[in-house]
């Protein structure tokens, strides 16, 4: 596939960037609010590597759970490219929904970088737990042709 800056849609281009942007700020605002040397010691290519590490893991999970969601409850469109890129910005959003709280909760409670990782990691599992029971109560109901 030979991509041209000029063939992006706006509307691609923005969530792009949007998604790019989840993957590190929360990041970024960990290290921060954690770590207050390590941020200003760490140059920028570091700092964006190191805040990408603590959102990558979250985003994968989450981008596979929004596949399985799609290949359950098939989307109006069929092209694997824009339902790939659709679940690569939902997954984000979705981590982004989950960061932002508990950032704001650590902030407020005045936690340790330790326990706000735990919380993190348990709420994520509850939300993956939540999509995986609600997929497997959708596919049930579903056809016996349509859920594959």
């Amino acid at each position: 596939m030979n991509f041209k800056i000029r063939d992006f849609k706006e509307e691609v281009t923005i969530l792009l960037l949007l998604t790019f942007l989840q993957l590190f700020v929360p990041g970024i605002l960990g290290i921060f609010y954690f770590d207050r040397l390590l941020f200003e010691s760490l140059d920028f290519a570091k700092l964006i590597l190191l805040a990408t590490s603590f959102a990558t893991p979250f985003v994968g999970i989450n981008f596979l759970l929004v596949i399985a969601a799609s290949a359950v409850v098939k989307p109006p469109s069929s092209n694997e490219e824009e339902v790939s890129f659709m679940a690569l910005v939902t997954s984000s959003l979705l981590s982004s929904l989950i960061f932002y709280p508990i950032l704001f909760i650590a902030f407020m409670l005045n936690l340790n970088a330790k326990d706000t990782l735990v919380i993190t990691v348990c709420v994520e599992i509850l939300i993956a737990a939540a999509i995986i029971f609600g997929l497997v109560r959708v596919s049930r109901r579903l056809p016996r042709g349509r859920s594959s």
